[in-house]
């Protein structure tokens, strides 16, 4: 679910590009570079991953201690002001361009979490248990609390499968 709205938001980035036309500031680096700067890539990009992963850790995961859902939340807002810094600081983008493309990440984000939480995530047991889902491996561990405690008792002998 995450990959695919990311897929959007490059298509949506792409489209952006290509409407707005907007240069790279000068002397930004051309290294295989050949399109307009507005918005950042890797702006929007880091956008959406923060505002995704922050509706997630909020709203979906349980059973983890609010110390490892803060560390979280800081450490997915912290790459993601360093990568947009990057952009910054290696010149490929003007602080105009990283600013638009995180705010469109951001909202795209959002709206795509708010999406999923009405179309998909209520019915993620039902389209898990279909013919296609189960050959392709797909699961549904949203019943799970804590997958990573789950996970750890799992391939240490402490689960047993019946």
């Amino acid at each position: 679910v995450w990959l695919a709205g990311q897929l959007v938001n490059e298509v949506s980035n792409y489209v952006f590009k290509r409407l707005l036309k907007q240069p790279r500031p000068p002397g930004a680096p051309r290294v295989g570079m050949h399109e307009s700067g507005m918005p950042s890539n890797h702006a929007q990009f880091m956008g959406f991953f923060v505002a995704y992963a922050v509706l997630v850790v909020v709203y979906r995961l349980r059973g983890y201690h609010p110390l490892e859902k803060s560390l979280a939340l800081v450490g997915t807002a912290s790459l993601g002001l360093l990568v947009c810094h990057s952009r910054l600081l290696f010149g490929f983008h003007t602080f105009e361009q990283v600013a638009v493309g995180f705010a469109i990440g951001l909202v795209s984000g959002c709206l795509w979490y708010a999406l999923c939480s009405v179309a998909v995530f209520p019915y993620t047991r039902s389209i898990t248990s279909t013919r296609l889902a189960r050959l392709l491996l797909i699961r549904d561990a949203s019943h799970v609390d804590n997958v990573i405690a789950f996970e750890r008792a799992a391939y240490s002998g402490g689960w047993k499968e019946s």
